[in-house]
């Protein structure tokens, strides 16, 4: 009955948008397939439009899709490339990007504006009784300038200028199908939270039982503040494209905790796209989930309730442990559900279980007797006390592989027998409760390890930064029959001692909460002991700084080479900036200046842009030729930007993100190659000129850096940066004889390059 009621009301809330389907049409004759829809993910925004499909062709009809006027034109390489803007008699503007041309008396006003402005790019703005336009008049012609493939970018805005999702206006496809389900991420928000007794998000992939719905398999165990994130998509019929989905609800036990609807949102508030989505599964490439709860900072209207921490689930053991930012769950087993619908109704959901607490530790009691044999006194854990049935696993092969004792467990004493053929070389003990919930394993280890020479032990430390806490990594081999002692101080704060989780025979975890302000080194020190008992120990330091929203502030490297500077409102919240050398880095082929520097974390949004400032050596003779450039990940090296301070040797660009930094220099200029016409050949009156132009380093900045010249007159030239060819198509019969064609270009660092043609017209 819950399900028909659900149906009703969404066939009912999905019809109103076919009431405003007689008054608007649709914007081109292309197809009426999408390839993308609205408030999709782009990178640092969203998507603020449809994009209809043009089947990979130019030039279908673009129309009026009300009475009107054309209110502004704007032709740019860039962006949008060509587009238009339409006011429509309602009040609101639809905007048609990335247009091969215009009608013939739109393409006339911008044909005599470049010519005025002797420029290629035009920025309009036109009254109400400049182009007047009916419905159904063809206004332009699809294409693909600006940036991305041969497709129609179809917007519509309201009269504050807020995009909204244009379905809302009749404009929907064909679609029966429900959205897809690829993942769940179900992550711990704060150090002192727990998903199955770890800090790291758990990624899920739940089974498919049947069309549209889904089920969480996993046994889940959480303990303090937790986000529930989906990475899902949306499909239509006829297409192979993937969409965003429209609505996104979760349900706790039933009752709905969260509800985001993208419906519209401002420009000004589209960089918030990184809170709605992972910015952090994302830039580790785990995948792009949406969140299902609202962050600090998080200002979009797509959700309801749209307080901050609407959609966290608060797992205590009590009430009193609440921190009021989220939806209070206490100790027992709990449902959750999560469902995603399309524009048109279609809806799939993925459901599953899960149990309030902490992952218990057992200890054992044993001992080993004089014919080598492992023996079990007793068995505890923190929660029960006495085990009366633990699990038994053995491995022979220092935890490659296990297998479970399958015998009977007949009590205390529990003897580990060995024989010719099999000894023992560890065991792991396991307890279960009556939930089914494990305990956190322990490893004992038998008398074949314990002659190990020192020189095999290796010891590593990884640590891995969040938000405000960091997760250290301790890998041990051979394993230890104690483990590890791992302690943290920050500059000017106490030493602490980290408690370790051995959750492998050879690995343990731990976690350690920053504080903040306590600036500068930070000393991590790893003691071990040896099955001999001979002691050894590992150390490294890393230096951090608190970057506060209210305060800002400046990350040095500690050559004092490289600073960064965060301006106050920079982040959303407390960010503990470094600065790391990684000569790992290849930058093999470029001219480097200096080191390569990694600033982290890379992984947390910025709210504005932060300053990246590189000082070059004293005894640089060619500074003018150098640039910040970037890269994440293993990517290719791009250039940021080049703003010099020649007091104080500096170089420095705008970061939208931290990332690896370095200085390069380019002293190569752009390759420049005419194509039409070729040198010494004949031609037409009225050719197309055509040329290739492109810089693999500091890059042409635009097409204003970029000459076309026909006998001594600069050319309106049109640039495609996507395919880095420049062309002009004369209009005017040029005079019979000889005419001489240069291109010429400069790149961001000022190398010049130019070719010359010479041709003629018979």
């Amino acid at each position: 009955m819950f399900k028909k009621i659900c149906l009703m009301f969404y066939s009912m809330f999905f019809m109103i948008p076919s009431v405003y389907a007689a008054d608007y049409i649709w914007p081109t004759d292309a197809s009426r397939y999408l390839t993308s829809s609205f408030a999709e993910y782009r990178p640092g925004h969203f998507h603020a439009g449809i994009d209809v499909k043009t089947w990979g062709q130019e030039g279908y009809s673009v129309f009026a899709v009300r009475d009107g006027y054309i209110s502004r034109i704007r032709v740019s390489p860039f962006g949008y490339g060509k587009v238009l803007y339409h006011t429509l008699d309602t009040g609101e503007v639809a905007v048609y990007a990335h247009l091969q041309g215009f009608s013939d008396a739109i393409e006339s006003i911008v044909k005599r504006e470049q010519k005025r402005a002797g420029e290629y790019r035009v920025n309009l703005y036109l009254g109400k009784l400049d182009v007047p336009v009916k419905q159904g008049e063809v206004i332009g012609f699809t294409g693909s300038t600006g940036i991305g493939y041969p497709h129609l970018h179809f917007e519509m805005r309201d009269s504050r200028n807020y995009p909204f999702n244009p379905m809302l206006r009749g404009y929907t496809v064909n679609d029966n199908i429900p959205p897809g389900i690829k993942s769940v991420a179900i992550t711990p928000l704060d150090a002192r939270s727990r998903v199955n007794g770890d800090v790291k998000p758990l990624l899920v992939q739940p089974r498919l039982i049947e069309r549209g719905e889904y089920e969480i398999t996993e046994s889940l165990l959480l303990h303090g503040r937790i986000g529930i994130a989906i990475d899902c998509f949306d499909s239509a019929n006829g297409v192979s494209n993937s969409y965003a989905a429209y609505i996104l609800e979760l349900y706790l036990d039933g009752e709905r905790v969260f509800r985001a609807q993208y419906d519209e949102f401002s420009y000004d508030a589209s960089g918030l796209i990184d809170l709605d989505r992972d910015f952090r599964l994302a830039e580790r490439k785990l995948g792009l989930y949406q969140k299902l709860y609202i962050e600090p900072g998080n200002t979009l209207d797509f959700y309801e309730p749209a307080d901050a921490g609407t959609g966290v689930l608060e797992c205590r053991m009590a009430a009193a442990e609440s921190s009021g930012k989220g939806k209070l769950i206490l100790p027992g087993f709990h449902s959750v559900r999560i469902e995603v619908i399309d524009f048109n109704g279609n809806s799939s959901f993925v459901q599953g279980e899960f149990w309030i607490g902490n992952n218990h530790k057992i200890e054992t009691e044993h001992y080993t007797d004089e014919q080598g044999r492992l023996v079990i006194s007793g068995c505890s854990d923190e929660q029960s006390g006495t085990i009366a049935n633990p699990h038994l696993f053995f491995t022979n092969d220092l935890g490659v592989t296990w297998r479970k004792k399958t015998s009977t467990f007949q009590g205390y004493p529990f003897v580990l027998e060995r024989n010719a053929t099999t000894i023992p070389q560890a065991l792991k003990i396991i307890s279960i409760n009556e939930y089914g919930i494990a305990s956190y394993p322990e490893y004992l280890l038998s008398m074949s390890t314990q002659h190990v020479e020192q020189d095999s032990l290796f010891v590593s430390i990884d640590e891995d930064f969040y938000d405000d806490f960091v997760r250290f990594e301790v890998n041990v081999k051979p394993p230890l029959v104690n483990p590890p002692v791992l302690t943290v101080q920050q500059n000017g704060a106490q030493t602490v001692t980290v408690d370790l989780i051995q959750h492998a025979l050879n690995e343990y975890f731990g976690v350690y909460e920053l504080i903040p302000h306590h600036d500068g080194l930070m000393r991590v020190d790893l003691a071990t002991t040896d099955h001999a008992g001979r002691h050894s120990s590992r150390m490294k330091n890393m230096s951090l700084t608190t970057i506060s929203p209210e305060e800002g502030g400046e990350i040095r490297s500690w050559d004092d080479v490289c600073t960064v500077i965060f301006k106050t409102n920079s982040v959303y919240r407390t960010l503990y900036g470094r600065i790391e050398e990684h000569p790992e880095i290849m930058t093999e082929g470029y001219d480097r200046v200096g080191i390569v520097y990694t600033l982290a974390p890379h992984d947390v949004p910025l709210k504005r842009s932060a300053t990246v400032r590189l000082q070059y050596p004293v005894t640089d003779t060619l500074s003018e030729k150098l640039g910040v450039y970037g890269n994440v990940a293993g990517d290719n090296w791009s250039f940021i930007g080049s703003q010099r301070d020649h007091g104080s040797r500096t170089i420095s660009a705008q970061l939208g993100g931290l990332r690896n930094v370095t200085l390069i220099r380019d002293t190569e200029p752009p390759m420049v190659t005419i194509y039409s016409p070729e040198n010494g050949t004949s031609t037409t009156r009225t050719p197309l000129l055509k040329a290739y132009v492109k810089d693999e380093l500091s890059g042409i900045a635009s097409e204003r850096s970029i000459e076309m010249m026909l006998d001594g007159v600069r050319l309106i030239a049109e640039y495609d940066p996507e395919t880095d060819i420049i062309f002009h198509q004369c209009e005017e019969p040029l005079s019979v004889g000889r005419h001489e064609l240069k291109v010429s270009s400069y790149d961001n660092m000022k190398n010049t390059n130019e070719r010359l043609h010479v041709f003629y017209v018979k």
